[in-house]
């Protein structure tokens, strides 16, 4: 949440922050609540796509348990 917060505050294009492969506009920030059973990796978005990454990312292999989603927020 904090990195969504950072790049709100900063007017930070997400599209360069995460080196997503496209254009696309942003919709939305997906909100979740993981279980201390929900094993998870965090890393630094490394430069890709002709972007420069830097952003924080999860990556849940296994997807996270059942009511995990608190929401979404409009981006």
């Amino acid at each position: 949440m904090d990195d969504y917060l950072k790049c709100k505050a900063s007017n930070d294009n997400p599209n360069d922050r995460y080196a997503l492969p496209n254009n696309d506009k942003i919709q939305y920030a997906f909100h979740i609540k993981p279980l201390k059973s929900d094993t998870l990796q965090r890393g630094i978005v490394q430069p890709a796509n002709d972007r420069r990454g830097g952003g924080k990312e999860a990556y849940f292999a296994n997807g996270t348990s059942a009511g995990t989603f608190l929401g979404q927020t409009p981006y």
